[in-house]
């Protein structure tokens, strides 16, 4: 392997000035042809005094154009370096119009995204105010049925006290059994709900003395009343909740 050759401070010196020599011809610079040949054979002095200044001998004693005009290598200099600072300026400037770009930008996805979510939560609020409303009817409407057939069962029972009849054991047994199966208060409740024929058939049941097909089949229509109002009831609800599920699984 070649042993590399150390070069000398003054070699060294000259290297970086022929650099800016060739940087500045690269940028339209023409350097006198006699500081060059100095710079050639210059000494170490010679070259560092050339140095001196960010080069500033080398731009005094250069010429070249601006716009087709002959101009002095300081007036070049100076040109260059108002065009720089035009240039840093400019980008300057691009660089604030974007980030206020890029600031208005997100202030106005950020209002969307505030004014969206704004939306969402009326829009929860007013579902579940609508939801209230609807459930504070239904106890409302339930409390009237059950005050209306707390009313007939009163009566009813009423009746079933005056009357000891086998009609009204068969009836009294029926309603325990009813009231067994579905719960007192449906039970009431589905007797508020009841035609106005309901309390005359009750009247019939308890009027009859003894058992017959007939009193049977009054006392079937009676409880077929209860029953049916009851099993409807619950069935609309269970059909409710089914698609209130469906709606929910539908807006994922």
């Amino acid at each position: 392997m070649a042993k590399r050759t150390r070069l000398t401070a003054t070699q060294k010196l000259r290297k970086l000035v022929q650099q800016q020599v060739r940087r500045m011809e690269h940028r339209g610079y023409r350097v006198d042809t006699s500081l060059k040949e100095k710079i050639k054979t210059g000494k170490y002095q010679t070259l560092k005094s050339i140095q001196k200044n960010k080069y500033k001998k080398l731009y005094e004693s250069s010429s070249s154009e601006i716009e087709g005009k002959i101009v002095s290598g300081e007036k070049k200099l100076s040109y260059e370096r108002s065009e720089s600072a035009k240039r840093a300026a400019e980008t300057r400037k691009l660089k604030r119009e974007q980030r206020e770009h890029d600031k208005r930008v997100y202030q106005e996805a950020y209002d969307e995204a505030e004014r969206q979510s704004r939306e969402r939560e009326l829009a929860e609020e007013e579902e579940w105010e609508r939801k209230r409303r609807e459930q504070d009817r239904k106890e409302r409407r339930l409390a009237e049925l059950y005050n209306e057939g707390r009313i007939a069962y009163d009566n009813i029972y009423d009746l079933i006290g005056e009357y000891p009849t086998p009609g009204s054991k068969m009836l009294s047994n029926a309603l325990r059994s009813e009231i067994s199966k579905y719960g007192e208060e449906k039970v009431i409740q589905a007797m508020g709900t009841a035609p106005s024929t309901f309390i005359e058939t009750a009247q019939m049941i308890i009027y009859y003395e003894e058992e017959s097909s007939a009193i049977h089949s009054a006392l079937v229509s009676f409880i077929e009343v209860i029953t049916g109002v009851i099993v409807n009831g619950e069935l609309a609800q269970d059909i409710g909740e089914t698609m209130d599920e469906m709606t929910d699984m539908g807006s994922l």
